[in-house]
């Protein structure tokens, strides 16, 4: 967790080559916090005689060391088969009886840097016929009294139930809801309606999550993020249509949960295939920078997704000014 007001770059080094960490180095947007995955090495399935194993986990960030002690029981080893390894979930160790290594208090929430509400976090869309388009308004207000910025961005792909009758979940590989205007200025007490457009190629259940993100005009640095969701019901009247946009259109995920489960947990779509991709991809072919001053600098994540069984080890070329890239190789699970 990063309680400071910063962004803070971290790393992380391990002695043994009996873990699995992801990721291994990154970057902690200021007042937020990031899940690291540890995990048994798959390799470790084979070699029972290294069981119980412990070992320590070195986090380098901000001039600062810290320590986490892992253990790995001899019992998981013998009860998980080496075909499903991986899959497994690991049971929680007892109490320990050492005192933990860090003290912290956690500290009391901060007020949001805006007063910008959402009339309504859920919108519906009526329902659609594959291929046309329907409409429907986000509307939110500035309470405050100071002009804010605002952004708006999906958070995840769209999913889709309801594509077949197997109640699986889809991801969708197109855009479903588009938003006519994606950024603006909100004075103090004013509404903002912004057209919102759902255009379903499939029948199916939709649902995404958008993030409304504001800053005070003269503070860009104190953001406040409001998340909110899409939903909406496309229909098939043309089933022949049906069979051969399905094949492209969408992507399978491995659990039939409901997208409002599925969309808040980017662990859901790593194993996604598609027929005609296999190993590393992007979701999306596009990415674009919010708008950025003069003699000042952006961010902006871009997403890659291994649909394969197998590791890869990325390499990544340089991109030509003014764009720059932080990591140059990478390997993704």
């Amino acid at each position: 967790m990063n309680h400071s007001t910063r962004q803070l770059k971290f790393e992380l080094s391990w002695p043994a080559h009996c873990l699995t960490i992801t990721p291994q180095h990154g970057v902690i947007e200021s007042e937020s916090h990031i899940v690291i995955l540890v995990s048994p090495n798959p390799s470790l399935a084979t070699k029972p005689s290294v069981f119980p194993w412990s070992g320590l986990v070195y986090i380098h960030c901000d001039n600062a060391q810290e320590i986490i002690k892992v253990h790995i029981r001899e019992n998981i080893s013998q009860e998980a088969p080496a075909t499903g390894f991986t899959a497994r979930k690991l049971n929680v160790l007892p109490p320990h009886s050492e005192p933990p290594i860090v003290h912290r208090i956690k500290p009391l929430p901060k007020p949001p840097s805006t007063k910008v509400e959402i009339r309504n976090r859920t919108l519906i869309f009526p329902q659609t016929a594959s291929g046309e388009s329907s409409e429907n308004y986000l509307e939110f207000e500035n309470n405050g009294d100071e002009d804010v910025k605002w952004y708006l961005s999906s958070f995840a792909p769209p999913y889709v139930k309801g594509v077949d009758e197997s109640g699986d979940v889809y991801r969708a590989t197109y855009s479903a809801f588009r938003c006519s205007c994606s950024s603006g200025t909100l004075e103090s007490h004013e509404k903002q309606m912004v057209a919102i457009t759902f255009l379903p190629r499939e029948r199916g259940d939709y649902a995404q999550f958008w993030d409304l993100e504001c800053n005070p005009l003269q503070e860009p640095h104190m953001t406040h993020k409001i998340r909110f969701q899409l939903s909406g019901e496309g229909v098939q009247e043309n089933e022949t249509l049906h069979a051969k946009v399905f094949s492209g259109a969408f992507i399978k995920t491995d659990a039939p949960v409901m997208p409002r489960r599925i969309a808040c947990s980017d662990a859901s779509f790593q194993n996604g295939k598609k027929e005609g991709v296999r190993g590393v991809y992007a979701p999306e072919d596009l990415y674009t920078f919010l708008p950025t001053r003069v003699g000042e600098s952006s961010t902006l994540k871009v997403n890659l997704r291994n649909s394969s069984s197998t590791l890869h080890m990325l390499k990544f070329i340089s991109p030509r000014e003014p764009f720059h890239i932080r990591h140059f190789k990478y390997s993704l699970r």
